[in-house]
């Protein structure tokens, strides 16, 4: 990166303050000290060698009058790739001449680094409809200088009509609160009158004294150093001496309230030390993150609570009260005859299609390896089938020989000595993998909720067939009549499956 970008990288930390609307004159001069701020933090000769590049975006006369010995801030140009004059019989010139030129391309990349920031700072600080007059199609803003812009923003955009002339006489003639320093004061007022003064309103110092004068006087609080001023001769009772004798009466004011502790805080330090007030503030904040944190912690005990009455009428292991009927003790389920349980052989007649019996059940589930329940609409599944004996080449362990290699062999046989120490990680990944797919085939089970049917409700837009006069037994013994059937129409199923009918609850 040459010198010119590395000078607009360093100057990227200064924040530029965004200028809303119209940019008025308090807006353009608070945009000028922050420009003068990055400006003045780049070395160079250039004016004197005091203030940095701050005389590019100030007038010959304002900058003139502000640096060394009255030297003048210079555009440079280009001074080109090598020096024009060379002389060729002096090495010791040349190479001075060599060294002059190459500080002059230093100062004048410097420059337009500074120049490119500033121009950008500009630009982007205010809305471009007020620059638009000297906007170029071709290279934007690049052919003019930050200078230049300025100028432009304050002919088109500091222009102050006869609303904006009001509001800052409002503001100048706005009565003292007491509160404010009268430095402070003073300075605003300053600030004001500038921009009155820009707009073609003379200066009225005289009338700002009166009113000063009359604020002070309203206080009651500068009677003696009023009095004194009252017999000064006419010739000076001027606005600046004012402002020196009720500044200097307004610090002894603030010394005495200190000592006494009966200060008011009137815009500077009262009777408490800056420490005492930290620490006041230090206090006040604790007791607020305090509060805070007991509400929170009162708010999630009591979300807490709710959570854990929640859960215990929820509770798994906790026995369900709620059953109207006892287990029967022929299949152990509840229904409310014992005597017309399925069980029972008198009652093999009433047996829906797909009953088990609790011997087959129990079969079923030492040959499956796990708890399986049969439902509705549900296959059981294969039996787990015993493993083949193994074969002549298959073994535990490497005590004997296991034949030829890859061929039947156990998966120790597999894991050669040769084999990489990744493919050896991988293998023992895949056995930890089976293992756990073993253990947990042995761990899970099909439960069937016990009901006898399936329900399904009318908001679901299926299409009624008729009444239903079927009676459902549910997971908790009881039963349930069903109100109608309908076809469950779906384009994933087979035409014969639609056919068939859902009980609507």
């Amino acid at each position: 990166m040459g010198i010119q970008q590395d000078v607009e990288d360093s100057l990227k930390d200064y924040s530029i303050t965004t200028i809303e609307g119209q940019p008025d004159e308090e807006a353009l001069s608070k945009l000028k000290l922050e420009l003068v701020e990055g400006l003045a933090s780049i070395p160079t000769l250039n004016g004197g060698g005091g203030h940095g590049h701050i005389g590019m975006i100030l007038s010959d006369a304002d900058y003139t009058a502000i640096s060394r010995n009255g030297a003048p801030y210079e555009i440079f140009d280009n001074p080109g790739p090598y020096p024009e004059n060379v002389d060729a019989t002096d090495a010791v010139n040349r190479e001075r001449q060599v060294a002059e030129h190459k500080g002059e391309i230093r100062e004048y990349e410097m420059q337009l680094g500074a120049m490119s920031w500033a121009r950008k700072a500009i630009v982007g600080a205010v809305d471009e409809c007020w620059l638009s007059e000297i906007k170029s199609p071709h290279v934007g803003f690049n052919h003019v200088t930050p200078f230049e812009l300025l100028t432009h923003l304050e002919s088109v955009g500091a222009q102050l009509d006869f609303i904006n002339v009001t509001e800052l006489q409002a503001k100048l003639f706005a009565p003292w609160d007491q509160f404010e320093a009268p430095t402070s004061m003073f300075e605003r007022q300053d600030k004001i009158e500038k921009q009155l003064v820009k707009a073609g309103i003379p200066a009225q110092a005289e009338l700002r004294l009166a009113l000063a004068r009359t604020w002070f006087e309203q206080s009651g609080e500068y009677d003696i150093a009023l009095a004194k001023w009252d017999t000064l001769p006419a010739a000076n009772r001027t606005l600046p001496a004012f402002r020196v004798m009720i500044q200097a009466e307004f610090a002894k004011r603030t010394k005495r309230d200190r000592q006494t502790a009966k200060g008011t805080g009137r815009g500077l330090a009262n009777s408490i030390t800056a420490e005492e007030e930290a620490e006041i503030q230090a206090m006040a904040m604790a007791e607020i993150v305090n509060a805070v944190t007991a509400q929170s912690n009162a708010q999630m005990e009591k979300m807490m609570q709710m959570f854990e009455k929640a859960m215990s009428a929820k509770q798994p292991g906790t026995p369900n009260t709620t059953f109207t009927h006892p287990k029967c003790p022929d299949c152990q389920r509840r229904h409310p005859k014992p005597d017309d349980c399925w069980e029972l052989e008198k009652n093999a007649s009433k047996r829906p299609k797909n009953w088990k019996l609790v011997a087959e059940r129990k079969k079923k589930q030492e040959e499956t390896g796990f708890t399986y329940l049969v439902t509705s609409g549900l296959s059981p599944p294969p039996p787990k089938r015993p493993e083949p004996p193994p074969t002549a080449n298959q073994h535990t362990s490497h005590q004997v020989d296991c034949g030829p290699k890859g061929v039947d062999c156990c998966i120790n046989a597999l894991l050669l000595p040769s084999l990489s120490k990744v493919s050896r990680k991988w293998a023992r990944r895949v056995d930890k993998w089976k293992e756990r797919r073993k253990n947990r085939a042995e761990e899970e089970a099909l439960l069937d909720s016990a009901a006898t049917s399936s329900f399904v409700r009318s908001s679901q837009g299926l299409q009624l067939t008729g009444n239903s006069n079927k009676v459902v037994r549910a997971a908790n013994g009881g039963l349930m009549q069903a109100s109608s059937t309908a076809l469950l129409v779906s384009p994933s199923y087979a035409l014969e499956l639609e056919k068939h009918s859902w009980y609507l609850n």
